[in-house]
């Protein structure tokens, strides 16, 4: 099979990247500055202590979002109709607070697809479907390349690891490997 290549005057070469995420293209740099002024500004709680950045990754549920981007979505929409009373700034942490709220809505969707497919897979009695060697070697090598420790671990656990490491994926409701080059002894 051939595969369009990309040649540089250095001589370097690469694939093309067709079809590839294009986050560079996607993101403004502008945007996601102001985003980030607006949630470490929200990050100071009302008792005055300071939460973690990710804090909101913990979990929210989705209708609390959904409320608070209606809010935030009303804000904007008086701003837009010049009846807001905080001009510029109050468009802005408005548009922030939306974009927040979307976001965080999304995490929430997407960790729930992740917890669904590590509960199909604990709740499969088949066993994951490995690349070329027998599942143990397989499972090993993949804990070590990924730098999943496996010992005194529930199996949910490492498999979860696995998972969020891209080692295991689900193809046609089997588990299969896809790891990256192992290593043997040899090689080491």
């Amino acid at each position: 099979m051939s595969t369009a290549m990309r040649s540089f005057e250095t001589g370097a070469t690469r694939n093309t990247d067709a079809g590839k995420l294009d986050y560079e293209g996607f993101l403004s740099p502008l945007v996601l500055k102001r985003y980030a002024e607006y949630m470490n500004k929200h990050r100071v709680q009302a008792d005055g202590s300071l939460r973690d950045s990710d804090n909101w990754q913990k979990g929210i549920p989705r209708n609390v979002y959904m409320k608070s981007a209606w809010r935030h979505f009303f804000d904007w929409w008086s701003c837009h109709r010049n009846l807001g009373t905080g001009g510029q700034v109050e468009l802005e942490e408005s548009l922030c607070a939306l974009v927040f709220n979307a976001m965080g809505y999304l995490h929430e969707l997407q960790s729930q697809k992740k917890e669904a497919v590590l509960d199909e897979l604990l709740a499969t009695p088949a066993p994951i479907v490995p690349a070329p060697a027998s599942l143990g070697v397989c499972f090993l090598a993949a804990c070590g390349e990924a730098g999943i420790p496996w010992l005194d671990r529930g199996r949910a656990q490492v498999v979860q690891d696995l998972i969020q490491a891209g080692w295991v994926e689900l193809e046609n409701r089997n588990w299969v490997w896809k790891p990256g080059p192992i290593r043997t002894e040899k090689e080491s």
